[in-house]
């Protein structure tokens, strides 16, 4: 008779982080990717492409009409995958650790899976 191992319990958590700020964006990626370095877990991120929004205002709505102004919004984001099987060290502890050090100017988005 052949006996299975067991495996052992992984938990998979996908973390997208947006910003209108590269450099707040940096800060919390360089921060992250630390605090995963020290507890050995295993991760891997992808930079997702940069999505620019244009709006055009008009400068003066009475006379000129023609004369117009043009913003444009940059997003970047960043998105991680982080394989949890370590008993020492969970999901919640990684999310107290995050969120006291991220940006205010990075939003975080999370989706966590068991298996």
């Amino acid at each position: 008779m052949f006996y299975r191992k067991k495996k052992k319990p992984t938990v998979l958590v996908k973390v997208l982080l947006k910003s209108y700020r590269v450099l707040d964006l940096n800060m919390t990626l360089f921060i992250i990717r630390n605090l995963l370095e020290k507890r050995r877990l295993c991760f891997s991120f992808v930079r997702l492409p940069l999505k620019t929004r244009l709006i055009t205002l008009n400068r003066s709505p009475h006379v000129h009409k023609k004369s117009k102004v043009q913003f444009h919004l940059k997003t970047h984001t960043c998105f991680f995958e982080i394989r949890f099987s370590n008993k020492y060290f969970n999901v919640t502890d990684f999310l107290k650790l995050v969120q006291q050090n991220i940006s205010r100017s990075v939003s975080l988005k999370l989706s966590v899976k068991e298996r």
